[in-house]
């Protein structure tokens, strides 16, 4: 709060005898607008960079000479990060089981957002192709995701009648293959 009160206390004169109350007054005003100024022209590259030199600091990172090798350090220790944990998952996909694939699509959402969060600070000739890549792959796994669960909840709902169970069986044949076309989508994606 001592950055707030100080230039608050600078605006009267020394003379002056001041009031709590008064002098609270004045720092929630300034800091009031202040606020509303920033929210009306909101710098967001200059945000970001804020957001990221504040997580540097609290997970202790190295700190380079300069501000953007921190941010850049930073960047690329973060996307390594996640791209370690999606690697990981597709190798388990490969195998095709359906819980693999939705343990991909999970481990890919932290990149997508991270990848969306830092674009305009790393070369879009890299990283446009990733994330093309990656929202692909999230999409189609999304899909297989949505068919599975479908396939689980019509077996839970046509179990006590075998002519709804011939309907189930059906509509299981004809989503295996576009099952499948998805899941080859989503790990070509990430080839």
């Amino acid at each position: 709060m001592s950055d707030e009160l100080l230039p608050a206390l600078r605006l009267y004169p020394e003379t002056d005898h001041w009031h709590f109350p008064e002098l609270h007054q004045l720092v929630m005003k300034q800091r009031d607008l202040a606020r509303d100024a920033l929210m009306s022209h909101p710098d967001l590259q200059q945000q970001g960079r804020l957001i990221l030199l504040l997580v540097t600091e609290l997970h202790a990172l190295e700190a380079p000479e300069h501000e953007k090798e921190t941010l850049k350090s930073f960047v690329k220790q973060q996307l390594n990060s996640l791209r370690k944990r999606v690697h990981k998952r597709y190798r388990k996909a490969l195998k095709g089981e359906v819980d693999d694939l939705h343990q991909l699509r999970i481990a890919l959402k932290p990149l997508r957002y991270a990848l969306e969060f830092f674009m305009t600070m790393l070369p879009a000739s890299k990283t446009l192709p990733e994330y093309d890549a990656v929202l692909t792959a999230v999409r189609a796994l999304g899909q297989v995701n949505d068919m599975a669960m479908a396939g689980r909840i019509l077996t839970g709902l046509t179990s006590a009648d075998t002519h709804l169970q011939t309907a189930q069986a059906y509509m299981a044949g004809l989503q295996s293959a576009r099952l499948e076309e998805q899941r080859k989508v989503a790990l070509l994606a990430l080839k």
